[in-house]
């Protein structure tokens, strides 16, 4: 039982404080690491304590910029203009999901999305492509030059935002969960509401995908123009990984409504976690391979760079064919083939929140028979591969890649638990013929 308390303790107060006031610490020296020192942290330490004759943690905290934390009217512009437009598009276009009669999210189900993913995502990058290069309204590098503000605006952005649902889901009881221990910390960093809404929009959708995901690939364009202005040409590195996240943001975008049905969408809650995370975690470490190889344009041998470009978009097409397999049984009820087959699968029983009787397919067919979760060797093998252009002068660049490990190996253990709990026999029974979580034969 003491062993209970200590863990709990750690989980829902230990760990919120310190990502609570580690994360953003992380966001803004991974940030001017890349933007003032080539990406090396013990360079921009020593700068720290020789214009600040100070070897203090506070000292590297302001050269950092974590005192001034307001951002800049061009940011607070751009950012500005940047999210009236993602919400202009999601108005504009149909909606998927379903709700229960009362207008609330069906417990087995998923609130009412606007799927417009990949338009939105081609709208957003030919307007900024066409309004900078071509008709010259703003220089195409201005994310680039002013990306430490923007990120300040992020922070404020995505905190306000987290304590405004933290007040509205405590408020409001009716459409709100409560937190493992009701502590608003916890309700501040885990969220209350699973699917909050406003004016018909679903804020989980304007965080996660069209804020986050959305500003991702704009970074990348925006840093392919700054290497071009500085040195008069594209590195085949900074080329290599550009087109690669590109090519994985698309994939994202056209699976947008696939996306509607993970973890992440229909069981995580609104809080710092997810909103915080997906609106300057995601814009801030995702691309910052990219960020890197501005200031390191390295040329890499023509053969590796190919290598690295098919490879890194088979493991793109990989991730995306494991998600369609699972979207196309369940779609079809299993009247499809998998691997020139029928589907091997199991239709586990369980209780809704209403204790309706409901039934799920759970697949045992093609990458599912292989482990619960190989779509995210994929994935991990995507970024690694338009990690590697960077090479290996500073590990900076690998940060997004262990961290995305370590995210996944989490969501997988999340993900068990929970399934175990709505499937039960049914879970046990799928993981007895599915041994591995992740890897064959290792994990």
């Amino acid at each position: 039982m003491e062993n209970n308390s200590v863990r709990r303790w750690l989980r829902h107060t230990v760990a919120p404080i310190v990502l609570i006031l580690g994360c953003p610490v992380v966001v803004f020296a991974v940030c001017t690491a890349n933007l003032r020192t080539r990406g090396s942290l013990s360079n921009l330490y020593d700068d720290a304590v020789r214009s600040t004759n100070d070897s203090s943690l506070l000292s590297f905290l302001k050269t950092i910029g974590l005192n001034q934390g307001v951002g800049s009217p061009i940011a607070w512009k751009i950012l500005s203009l940047f999210v009236v437009m993602q919400l202009i598009i999601l108005w504009f276009s149909q909606e998927i999901g379903k709700k229960d009669k009362e207008g609330s999210t069906a417990s087995d189900g998923i609130p009412m999305y606007k799927a417009n993913g990949l338009a939105a995502f081609f709208v957003t990058m030919m307007s900024y492509v066409v309004l900078s290069v071509g008709f010259g309204v703003f220089p195409a590098t201005v994310l680039y030059d002013n990306f430490r503000e923007l990120m300040w605006v992020a922070m404020i952005t995505s905190f306000l935002l987290c304590f405004w649902l933290t007040v509205r889901g405590r408020g409001n009881s009716s459409a709100a969960e409560p937190s493992g221990n009701n502590s608003l910390l916890m309700d501040f960093y885990w969220g209350r509401e699973v699917n909050p809404s406003v004016f018909g929009l679903e804020l989980k959708q304007v965080t996660n995908c069209r804020f986050g995901m959305m500003l991702w690939p704009l970074i990348v364009i925006t840093c392919l123009a700054k290497q071009w202005q500085l040195y008069g040409y594209i590195s085949n590195s900074l080329a290599t990984a550009s087109l690669l996240q590109l090519a994985y943001i698309a994939k994202f975008f056209h699976w947008e409504a696939g996306y509607t049905r993970t973890l992440d969408m229909m069981h995580d809650r609104a809080g710092y976690y997810i909103c915080w995370g997906c609106m300057i975690w995601v814009p801030c470490i995702y691309p910052s391979q990219i960020v890197y190889l501005v200031s390191n344009p390295i040329n890499l041998h023509p053969f590796v760079a190919a290598a690295l470009t098919a490879i890194g978009l088979l493991c793109i097409g990989l991730n995306y064919h494991a998600d369609w397999q699972k979207q196309e049984v369940r779609k079809s009820d299993g009247q499809c083939l998998i691997w020139g087959k029928p589907p091997k699968m199991i239709r586990a029983k369980y209780s809704n929140g209403d204790d309706e009787k409901c039934s799920q397919i759970l697949l045992l067919s093609g990458w599912w028979g292989v482990s619960r979760h190989f779509h995210y060797i994929p994935e991990i093998g995507a970024a690694l591969c338009w990690t590697l252009p960077c090479q290996f002068e500073h590990w900076l660049p690998y940060f997004y890649v262990l961290y995305l490990t370590f995210l996944l190996v989490d969501r997988t253990n999340r993900d068990d638990l929970r399934c175990l709990k709505k499937y039960k026999s049914y879970w046990k029974q799928y993981s007895e013929k599915v041994p591995y979580k992740i890897i064959p034969y290792v994990y």
